[in-house]
């Protein structure tokens, strides 16, 4: 079993080998990536896909989640973080179990097992965390409205309402449906988290849409679609990567 280690604190990441191979020897690890950049420079490569993957969330560059959705094809995923508040997002990205910080041996050896039983029945997630899955998702309330700035005072937006929201010089931008273009002091990763993803999808690392936002769309070299945001005449290019999962999403 190769498996794939991304933790940006090299004392966590010994430790967490260690456990890995104290629960299974024949484990082997292909990999520890430290950070976003590093793991682009991975992925460059072109290397065998892990049939596995340990990862933290927050690295020292940003979220773990901007190289998960650059893998060529799904691999499962063990997330092993801090922090609580990813754990639905961290679904979306193929996870098959999420593990708080400081790791116990015995978690992580119990979800390893359960992974090696559904790996051989080819299953990608355990029944009991489906089940999880879908009671978050019908408790969830994804984001009603946000808080924008307009000169010197606040303004409540309804998401109904938002077209898009795209990052220009360190700002993050909203921009309306009646194409006024609005201040909101949130980051794209954490407005990622708290949208619909029936309603909104992260086109790239500095924008995400709405489906009503989606214009005209061309096909692009190098497998890349050129989409036109509307309002307004913002284009931006959908990587190689990315693009049949938006186009999934668009189809569904």
């Amino acid at each position: 079993m190769d498996v794939l280690i991304i933790e940006d604190e090299t004392l966590s990441a010994e430790r967490l080998q260690r456990l890995l191979l104290r629960q299974q020897q024949d484990a082997r690890v292909v990999g520890r990536i430290p950070s976003v950049r590093k793991g682009r420079e991975w992925l460059a490569a072109a290397p065998p896909l892990p049939d596995l993957v340990l990862s933290d969330i927050q690295l020292t560059d940003g979220l773990s989640f901007e190289l998960l959705r650059e893998l060529p094809q799904p691999v499962p995923i063990i997330f092993c973080t801090a922090y609580d508040e990813y754990a639905l997002q961290a679904f979306k990205y193929n996870g098959f179990d999420y593990l708080l910080k400081p790791i116990e041996e015995a978690a992580l050896g119990e979800s390893l097992a359960r992974f090696r039983q559904q790996r051989v029945a080819q299953q990608t997630a355990p029944a009991n965390l489906t089940a999880l899955l879908e009671t978050w998702q019908a408790e969830r309330r994804y984001r009603s409205r946000f808080l924008v700035y307009v000169r010197d005072e606040l303004r409540m937006v309804d998401a109904a309402d938002v077209a898009y929201f795209y990052l220009e010089n360190k700002i993050t931008h909203l921009v309306c449906r009646d194409a006024s273009k609005l201040i909101i002091e949130e980051p794209l990763d954490a407005l990622e988290a708290s949208l619909d993803p029936r309603r909104f999808f992260r086109l790239t690392r500095q924008c995400i849409a709405s489906a009503a936002a989606i214009g005209k769309m061309h096909r692009h070299f190098d497998g890349r679609l050129s989409v036109q945001l509307t309002p307004g005449k913002l284009e931006v290019l959908v990587s190689r990567l990315t693009a049949p999962g938006f186009k999934q999403w668009l189809n569904s």
